[in-house]
């Protein structure tokens, strides 16, 4: 399949521009891979946009705060010789939100395991744990929250693990 930079949508925040095309493409205006339909690809072409695209609606997030990805995976098949094709429902996570994208600090995660690895998140295994004795032990979750600076509703899902359900009690 040959993927042609012009025929992106630029509403999605894809650039064109040569700057975003010698990254993706290695100063080529095309590339036949193969490749375009698989997972792996789709999870490439999102993080060089991120790091590399200031159109794109997450480059603040990443490219902007100077994330970017090792020279390695500038190049897809070395990307996909890495991380393999990731299974369902799995997208590409860096272990430290503040690294760069590269193979020391990337795995395939699902979303709630994301969810807990962001900058904005006020919680981590230990306040999971006090939270999950607290509420079981009847302390009312609205004073929970209170405490914890979070919504009511997250009290109740890390209650009933559907939120940090990986984290144990013990």
């Amino acid at each position: 399949m040959v993927i042609n930079l012009s025929e992106l949508r630029k509403d999605r925040g894809i650039v064109t521009n040569h700057k975003l095309s010698k990254h993706l493409q290695g100063n080529k205006r095309s590339v036949t891979h193969g490749l375009s339909k698989t997972p792996a690809y789709g999870a490439w072409r999102r993080m060089m946009n991120r790091c590399y695209s200031p159109r794109d609606i997450s480059h603040k997030h990443y490219g902007k705060r100077g994330i970017s990805v090792c020279a390695r995976w500038h190049n897809l098949h070395n990307f996909i010789e890495d991380m393999g094709q990731p299974g369902l429902k799995l997208t590409l996570e860096r272990k430290n939100n503040n690294g760069n994208y590269e193979p020391n600090n990337c795995r395939w995660a699902y979303h709630q395991e994301q969810q807990q690895n962001k900058t904005d998140t006020k919680l981590n295994p230990m306040a999971v744990k006090v939270i999950r004795y607290l509420a079981l032990a009847g302390v009312k979750q609205a004073k929970i929250a209170k405490a914890y600076h979070i919504d009511v509703s997250l009290v109740s899902r890390v209650k009933h693990k559907k939120y940090w359900g990986n984290i144990s009690d013990t």
